[in-house]
């Protein structure tokens, strides 16, 4: 029987996995309308969807099974991920980059 901390856990692990997955979905090049709402990547990385689909299925399947060791495993990968997103950039690729990123590392010029 769950307690309703683990409930609550659970569901913030399958949200957390179903936006990894909504945001691997735009780094494939789709665009996901919501009312006069429009959310899509100007620039789409193939290669971030793909690790973003996997961290996803980690968490949605985590928050499915309860199992430790896949919560563990999902949510390291997701920090890493981030980290890897965030990291410092040399100023030229900065500026190739799309400006969708919200990780930023010091005045863009």
């Amino acid at each position: 029987m769950s307690t309703r901390s683990d409930r609550g856990l659970r569901a913030l692990t399958a949200t957390y996995g179903l936006v990894f997955l909504a945001s691997s979905l735009q780094n494939f090049g789709l665009r996901l309308s919501f009312g006069p709402l429009d959310f899509y990547f100007g620039e789409p990385i193939w290669q971030a969807g793909a690790g973003e689909a996997v961290i996803g299925v980690l968490l949605v399947a985590a928050a499915l099974r309860e199992g430790r060791a896949l919560y563990w495993t999902a949510y390291v990968l997701s920090v890493l991920g981030i980290a890897f997103d965030c990291r410092p950039r040399a100023s030229s690729e900065r500026r190739a980059r799309s400006t969708s990123s919200s990780c930023r590392s010091g005045p863009s010029g």
